[in-house]
């Protein structure tokens, strides 16, 4: 069991690093803060904690996605860091996992389980991404034409784009064939008020 379940923690972990570098995004984008260091866990609580500043990008549709994206980083936490009571010094198989000395399941069913939960995170995600993006391009355009009115200058608001360059497999792909999507943000220049 121990090989499998193996394989499948690392596919967890791939799914983890995905959700991780979608949440990062996010979190510099919306606050400037730098957020290379922070794990998947830390930088949801970092957003869960902005999303009281600012209710009407973090809506509480995105609060709850944050909040389950937090919980999905606990649990993988726990299948990541389990010590196996049982493995073989000779093929390093084991049965038996434990992590902070309660057991945990490390079946590839449940390893499976765990990424598909991580892979619906990731699309949700992206969806909110995208939402987020939209707004955050519609507060940048405000202020270029505000800071157009006042100095009659043509202004190049930052337009973001975040979590939209996407690559899936030709075996994660509808249809079977491999996706590439590398979406950029349109640019953008707001002229100053005619007189």
């Amino acid at each position: 069991m121990s090989k499998k379940s193996d394989a499948a923690v690392g596919q967890l972990a791939v799914m983890d690093g995905a959700l991780n570098d979608l949440l990062r995004d996010l979190l510099t984008e919306i606050t400037g803060q730098d957020a290379e260091a922070l794990t998947t866990g830390k930088a949801a609580q970092t957003l869960l904690a902005h999303a009281k500043q600012d209710p009407t990008l973090l809506t509480p549709d995105v609060t709850d996605w944050l909040k389950r994206a937090d919980q999905a980083a606990q649990e993988r936490n726990k299948v990541m860091h389990a010590v196996a009571q049982d493995q073989c010094v000779l093929c390093g198989n084991a049965t038996r996992f434990e992590h902070k000395g309660k057991p945990v399941d490390r079946s590839t069913e449940a390893v499976a389980a765990m990424s598909a939960k991580f892979r619906d995170l990731i699309d949700e995600g992206v969806k909110h991404a995208r939402d987020i993006s939209q707004t955050l391009n519609e507060r940048g355009r405000a202020a270029a034409a505000q800071e157009a009115a006042a100095t009659g200058k043509i202004q190049s608001p930052k337009q973001v784009l975040i979590g939209q360059t996407l690559h899936r497999c030709a075996n994660c792909s509808p249809g079977g064939k491999a996706i590439i999507s590398i979406a950029g943000p349109p640019a953008v220049l707001v002229l100053p008020p005619q007189p």
